[in-house]
């Protein structure tokens, strides 16, 4: 209903005349709609009786109209509601795509030769061997976690995807030397945007393990996590993880 306040002006006013009625016992003599032009129906010769009715009658306009001012209704345009009906309902069934942060070729995460990941303790995921240097956000959202070495970063994306990258394995080691941490924790970034930048060769040069982990650290609030069967993924542009709610 556009008007809700009204109505309920109107439901206290008729309450109002219709106790009129019944108290001085108004008779109608003719089948009409209670209102104005019902009036001769409660003609009635040597009676006040019509009378009555236009005592009630008047009571319940102006009752009605007094608690209409009184109410300051405040109620939204036609075009406002109009507008509103027309955006569609966020449908929270529908899967969640994660763009890849990383350019380079796709490894099974049970592949990585490290327990933590490839036994899923983390989460479900990808890793991807990088063949350049940089970090982009896969999704809009928010820098949730940072290191003091810069090789692992954190991000929940506005659907609330908490999502860990992690630069090579051994890459702790480096104290941050070689790393390039683009944004700060709590930031709001964008799809696509550059949050982390890394000298990929120089580590390639010290025998560092370049493969990355890629994992949803909340993957146990979704059905499944499902990773992309493309051999080589681009960073902030080829979908990397279908996540199934």
């Amino acid at each position: 209903m556009k008007l809700k306040k009204p109505f309920y002006a109107s439901l206290a006013g008729g309450a109002i005349g219709g106790a009129i009625f019944g108290l001085f016992n108004v008779k109608s003599f003719a089948f009409a709609v209670p209102g104005i032009m019902s009036l001769p129906s409660y003609l009635e010769k040597g009676t006040n009786n019509f009378m009555l009715a236009v005592i009630g009658i008047g009571v319940s306009f102006s009752v009605s109209l007094i608690i209409t001012l009184l109410l300051n209704f405040e109620e939204s345009s036609i075009e406002t509601q109009q507008a509103e009906f027309s955006q569609p309902p966020i449908n929270k069934d529908l899967p969640i795509d994660v763009l890849s942060p990383l350019s380079g070729e796709i490894y099974s995460l049970e592949t990585v030769p490290d327990a933590t990941f490839s036994n899923g303790m983390v989460g479900k995921g990808v890793a991807i061997m990088p063949n350049e240097g940089m970090v982009k956000a896969p999704f809009s959202g928010t820098v949730t976690m940072l290191t003091s070495t810069n090789h692992a970063i954190g991000l929940t994306s506005d659907e609330g995807v908490e999502l860990l990258i992690h630069i090579g394995l051994e890459t702790v080691e480096l104290a941050g030397k070689g790393f390039d941490l683009l944004v700060t924790k709590g930031q709001s970034v964008k799809r696509g945007q550059d949050i982390l930048a890394f000298d990929l060769e120089t580590m390639k040069k010290g025998g560092m393990n370049m493969i990355s982990p890629i994992v949803v650290t909340n993957s146990s609030q979704y059905l499944d996590v499902i990773h992309t069967a493309n051999l080589v993924v681009t960073a902030g542009e080829s979908k990397l993880l279908m996540l199934i709610n």
